[in-house]
C-alpha cells in the first residue's frame, strides 16, 4: 500500500508541471474538465497530452482506454511548517 501511495504521489509530482503548461494556473494543474476536451466525462488517449499521455496506461485503472476522475491521482497534501 505504501508503494502504491508513493507511486501515485510521484506520478502527481511528475504530471503537475507538465499539466500546468496545458492551461492550468501557475503551479496548479488544469482541472479534469479542462483536459476532457470533448466533455464526455472521460479523458481518452487522444485528449491526453505530455506526461499525462506518457503515464496514461498506468493511470487507466480498469484498462478501458479512458481516464475518469477516480483514475486521476490526488495531489499530495502539503504540510505547512510553522516556526513560532
Amino acid at each position: 500500500m505504501k508503494i502504491l501511495l508513493a507511486t501515485l504521489s510521484s506520478l502527481m509530482l511528475l504530471l503537475t508541471p507538465s499539466l500546468g503548461c496545458a492551461g492550468g494556473h501557475e503551479g496548479k494543474p488544469p482541472s479534469f474538465e479542462t483536459l476532457d476536451t470533448n466533455g464526455d466525462g472521460m479523458i481518452s488517449k487522444d485528449e491526453a497530452k505530455g506526461k499525462l499521455a506518457d503515464h496514461f496506461d498506468k493511470l487507466d485503472k480498469d484498462g478501458d482506454g479512458y481516464l475518469k476522475p477516480e483514475d486521476m491521482p490526488k495531489p499530495p497534501k502539503m504540510e505547512m511548517e510553522m516556526d513560532y
